[in-house]
């Protein structure tokens, strides 16, 4: 259990790094689940390969057509202009998938 706990912390820092990392992007610290609540804002209203985003159902759509990243959109729990992506999986998997991010926000 203590190494688990230590592996999800260490997620868990990983992914609040990389948000605020990348301009547009904020979250709100996380305490106790293991998943992160992105502000995605500042990247509607624009296009993504040809694609108007106008909300976080269609920015979580295009992120995972074109880049394969899995998130959930914000408006699903009541939060539209947000997106949740978990980090329950290896830190391998995370570095791939905030790269992937990052560049689809370029």
């Amino acid at each position: 259990v203590d190494e688990m706990l230590a592996q999800f912390t260490k997620r868990r820092q990983y992914v609040f790094e990389r948000i605020e990392g990348i301009a547009g992007l904020s979250c709100a610290e996380m305490a106790g689940a293991f998943y992160a609540f992105i502000n995605i804002r500042e990247h509607l209203g624009r296009d993504y390969g040809g694609v108007r985003v106008d909300d976080s159902s269609q920015w979580c759509l295009e992120l995972l057509a074109q880049r394969g990243v899995a998130t959930v959109m914000g408006s699903a729990f009541g939060a539209e202009g947000y997106a949740r992506i978990s980090f329950a999986t290896s830190l391998d998997n995370l570095k791939a998938a905030f790269d992937e991010i990052a560049a689809f926000l370029r």
